[in-house]
């Protein structure tokens, strides 16, 4: 994980860097015999609350040597099936990232080749004409030339070993490519509109809409993770031309270039939005392990 730490204070009150280090889901506490925050949280969301309570405390009495009623078994199979739906959500979503990351990772590359490939042709071209120069030179001191004439020279092998220096530099920093032709999946953070393509199942979506239980403010895990990326990388969310080659969504998209760093800044959003839908796959860890048993009695 990238982060460790959940700090969450008023948007308004808090200071620079605040965000650098965050976690989106809650305090895994809660009161003996219960459900803790983060396994509760995920079973509202996925609306089986009652069931998962239920579950819960029969798991808890089997301790006891007390049968489970059948009927806990169909309240059992509603659970794991929305978990499940749950999760295959979250399995798509990490594929579509890890789709990205390696769109990006072949940006990056075939840019880094360009740019590794300019600056050897320039660092030969400035080795041949040191050399070639470097012969001249001599050829007419020996010839017994004027020394204006190996001054010239002299000079000549000097601005091109500075200008060719320069170049080395500025030249492969320049390059760019063109930003990837399909909307990345950090469109689901920055576009506060973005609706998933099946509204009635986006566990995941509602989940990074809501807050964090328990915390301090009011603020929806989307708009804590936007505030933790302007904070860790520095990303203005009122720079359109940055958000639209993040993006990759809008019209204007298209006719835009990215450079390395941006690239690599990408890369890192990627990574860390990966990390924090892996924290709500934990927490559906933490529901199913709330309600499963092993070895479970049933009552006839």
């Amino acid at each position: 994980m990238w982060c460790l730490a959940a700090i969450c204070l008023p948007a308004m009150a808090a200071p620079d860097g605040e965000f650098k280090d965050i976690r989106i889901t809650a305090d895994k506490t809660g009161h003996a015999g219960e459900l803790n925050t983060d396994a509760r949280e995920v079973a509202q969301l996925l609306g089986v609350m009652k069931f998962a309570e239920d579950l819960h405390t029969a798991r808890q009495t089997q301790a006891s040597g007390t049968p489970i009623p059948r009927r806990f078994l169909k309240e059992k199979v509603i659970c794991l099936s929305q978990i499940e739906l749950a999760l295959e959500e979250v399995r798509k979503f990490v594929a579509t990232i890890n789709q990205d990351l390696a769109t990006s990772n072949s940006s990056l590359d075939g840019l880094s080749d360009r740019k590794n490939q300019a600056t050897a042709l320039i660092n030969n071209v400035n080795f041949t004409q040191a050399g070639i120069l470097g012969d001249v030179k001599q050829g007419l001191r020996l010839d017994a030339a004027p020394y204006s004439a190996t001054q010239s020279i002299g000079t000549t092998f000097f601005g091109n070993l500075a200008l060719l220096g320069v170049s080395a530099v500025i030249v492969p920093s320049s390059f760019r490519t063109p930003v990837q032709e399909c909307p990345t999946i950090l469109t689901f953070v920055l576009d506060p509109n973005y609706t998933p393509p099946v509204s009635d199942q986006g566990y995941l979506w509602k989940y990074f809409n809501a807050p964090i239980p328990g915390a301090k403010n009011s603020l929806t895990r989307r708009q804590i993770l936007m505030r933790h990326w302007e904070d860790w990388l520095e990303l203005n969310p009122k720079d359109l031309k940055l958000i639209n080659q993040l993006k990759a969504q809008h019209p204007e998209s298209k006719k835009l270039f990215e450079k390395s760093f941006g690239l690599q800044r990408q890369i890192l959003l990627l990574r860390d939005l990966r990390a924090h839908v892996e924290e709500f796959d934990n927490a559906l860890y933490a529901l199913h392990q709330s309600i499963s048993d092993s070895g479970v009695e049933h009552a006839g």
